[in-house]
């Protein structure tokens, strides 16, 4: 199996916690929990906002 770069893992476990917050603090902890793909919906939105802000200033 292949191993995961250490700094990657870290980098994206980062990025899920502060999907999770974000989730938290808009929706509710009971929201959170009771939706499991929640965290994942916004963590989706927010790499779609990193891909279209690095796409616009690419050019």
């Amino acid at each position: 199996m292949a191993q995961i770069d250490p700094s990657l893992r870290e980098a994206t476990e980062t990025f899920l916690d502060e999907a999770a917050s974000i989730a938290t603090k808009k929706f509710g902890a009971d929201a959170v929990r009771d939706n499991p793909g929640l965290t994942t919906d916004i963590a989706l939105f927010m790499s779609n906002l990193i891909v279209a802000q690095a796409t616009r200033r690419k050019g």
